[in-house]
């Protein structure tokens, strides 16, 4: 059964929504329970997988039933070829030892997860797969142990000798298949511990790994884990209490993340585009931003003739400019090909309409800081900023909501970043956008983020506003004056804008004045016709709704999505006093950086689910060396 396919299947009870990760020989995806409605990462084995799988299913379900304990990932059920566990909204350590992590707080998910290590070992259980892939982290960054598949109880002791784990974080002994006990758990830990110090990936070898450590850090903690990746298992910390009272003699409060460039994942080659900016600057001690149009880009010779003109006729504009922004510590310089060699994901800001892409600027900024592998794009879109249309006047299928969108999946193709993992998020009129294409449109490697989107196809009173502001902007067309002053009683005036700062008033009158008035129209009367898609085609989404919005007031916004199905559960709130989250406002100033950080961790949370083939520590991941041990079959 095909991926499709097993997102409308029920397992277990649980319904599965959306796919979050994938391994050798399985699935995570997130479930809902029929019944209770909760969450549930729901593992599922291939329809082909070996019979092993189905042992290692069955002896995580085993050793949870003896566990309690808030930093390890809690088990609800277990049946025929699937695992139902607590469903942690977040990512994983794994990915975000792709932004650097301060010593101070890697010492703290280190004891987390030796907290949780101890329990386990307290109770007979050795977890034997402790790694940076199987320890999760929430919202608010607290740390849970997971994926027990290959976890050693007391009891067995004929598996005690069987070789199994992931290479670059087994014991010596576990390595050579000899006796595996708690030590072995310890030494996985400090392993986990010191990648996290070194802010990149180790050696096998424990002394050369040991001299990536910054000098500080490696004067302070060197001994402490010299110890507790000995050889030896007799020769590491009594327990992993031991070693955790070791490193709490340390203080670490003062020490910087570690920078290190991350690894290219890719050729460069496609990304020549990035060395010719048409401007950049370094807006932050670690981000930079760097600015692009398309025209100079063509001037350039560096996007070939073809491609633009294929571009323009698919999506009807004769420019575009935006802005790229990164974390240079890890990414390395803005203008180089590398930049997006190295990149693990992307993720694409739309504005919606009057604004352009400087509303992004927090944005932007704060995913970049936390998710120090990310690059993001912000374009002007619906002929807003830099952006242009080829005609005042464009066809309906280049200025409607889906057209929107396509043009900006062409843009993405001609920047031949089309295959990265990649989350869309669409603000007011692309947030509609977002919500008109199926999930089989845009690729199993991309998800999406509509925030206070705007549904005036859906809504009878709103529709009919639309439509008689495009037939103003028609009559008025050739009456600039007339035309200026409706927009500035409006835009500066007007209820719906009250509560932003003079300064986001004045650039959205400023944008309403530069759009040709066709351009206008034409956009209002599309917008008008759009219907979004049923919620059983959106599965890697979720929308973002305004408490206070009077352009899109939530009672409107939930009536329009419960009519289309669209889960609750899918539905995340936001207190923006305004239809423009990230807009200041005058009563709350702090209210944009704000926004822009709860949204932030709202992409982050879907970020899972574009990464291809980037599994969940739920996930089955191919750390499976036991799997060619006949010891295995005995268990």
């Amino acid at each position: 059964m095909g991926v499709a396919e097993q997102a409308a299947r029920v397992v277990g009870g649980y319904a599965l929504q959306r796919r979050l990760g994938a391994g050798a020989v399985g699935e995570v995806w997130l479930g809902w329970h029929q019944t209770s409605d909760m969450p549930a990462a729901v593992k599922l084995l291939r329809d082909s997988g070996p019979r092993e799988s189905q042992q290692l299913l069955e002896r995580e379900w085993k050793a949870a039933a003896r566990l309690s304990h808030p930093n390890i990932v809690s088990v609800y059920d277990a049946g025929q070829g699937y695992l139902a566990m607590a469903y942690i909204e977040g990512t994983t350590l794994a990915h975000r030892l792709k932004s650097p992590i301060t010593p101070f707080s890697a010492v703290q998910i280190a004891r987390d997860i030796a907290s949780a290590l101890a329990h386990a070992h307290g109770r007979g259980v050795v977890h034997r797969d402790v790694k940076p892939a199987n320890v999760l982290l929430d919202l608010q960054s607290r740390p849970y142990l997971g994926d027990f598949g290959l976890a050693l109880l007391a009891e067995e002791t004929r598996r005690a000798t069987m070789r199994a784990g992931t290479p670059g974080y087994m014991a010596p002994e576990q390595r050579i298949g000899k006796g595996v006990g708690p030590a072995a758990d310890q030494y996985a830990l400090a392993r986990t511990l010191v990648e996290m110090f070194a802010g990149a990936s180790l050696p096998p070898d424990d002394e050369k790994a040991l001299e990536l450590l910054p000098a500080n850090i490696a004067a302070a903690l060197g001994a402490v884990l010299r110890r507790a990746l000995a050889e030896t298992p007799s020769e590491r910390w009594p327990d992993i209490d031991g070693f955790v009272e070791a490193l709490s003699h340390v203080d670490l409060s003062s020490e910087p993340p570690p920078l290190r460039l991350a690894p290219e994942l890719r050729v460069r080659a496609p990304f020549g585009w990035c060395a010719t900016p048409v401007r950049q600057s370094n807006i932050s001690p670690e981000v930079a931003r760097a600015e692009y149009r398309l025209r100079h880009l063509a001037d350039a010779d560096v996007l070939s003739q073809r491609a633009i003109e294929a571009f323009t006729a698919r999506s009807g504009l004769r420019d575009v400019g935006w802005d790229v922004f990164a974390n240079t510590g890890r990414l390395g310089p803005i203008d180089q090909s590398s930049l997006l060699a190295r990149a693990s994901d992307i993720v694409v800001l739309m504005h919606g309409t009057l604004c352009d892409r400087r509303m992004w600027s927090h944005a932007a900024q704060t995913l970049c800081r936390s998710n120090a592998q990310t690059v993001v794009l912000v374009p002007d879109v619906l002929g807003s900023g830099e952006t242009s249309f080829a005609s005042d006047d464009p066809r309906p299928e280049h200025a409607s909501p889906r057209g929107l969108l396509l043009g900006m999946l062409a843009w993405l193709r001609l920047l031949n970043v089309r295959d990265l993992p990649t989350v869309l998020v669409g603000y007011s009129l692309a947030g509609m956008a977002l919500l008109a294409m199926r999930d089989d449109e845009l690729g199993e490697r991309t998800s999406r983020v509509a925030l206070t989107p705007v549904f005036p196809g859906q809504q009878s009173v709103f529709r009919r506003e639309l439509l008689v502001a495009a037939w103003l902007m028609r009559r008025t067309k050739r009456l600039p004056k007339l035309r200026a002053w409706l927009g500035r009683m409006a835009l500066m005036h007007g209820k719906k804008v009250e509560a932003y700062a003079q300064h986001e008033r004045e650039a959205l009158y400023d944008q309403f004045v530069r759009l040709p008035p066709g351009v206008l129209a034409r956009i209002m009367e599309e917008v008008a016709r759009a219907k979004p898609e049923p919620a059983d085609r959106l599965e890697r989404c979720l929308a973002v709704v305004g408490t206070d919005d009077p352009v899109a007031p939530a009672e409107h916004t939930l009536a329009v999505l419960d009519g289309l199905g669209f889960p609750r559960r899918s539905l995340r709130t936001m207190d923006t006093h305004g239809h423009m989250p990230v807009a200041e406002i005058d009563d709350h100033p702090g209210w944009a950086m704000r926004n822009g950080e709860q949204l932030a961790r709202i992409v982050e949370s879907l970020m899972v689910s574009s990464r291809e083939g980037a599994p969940l520590s739920t996930a089955i991941e191919t750390t499976l060396l036991a799997s060619t041990d006949p010891a295995l079959s005995d268990s």
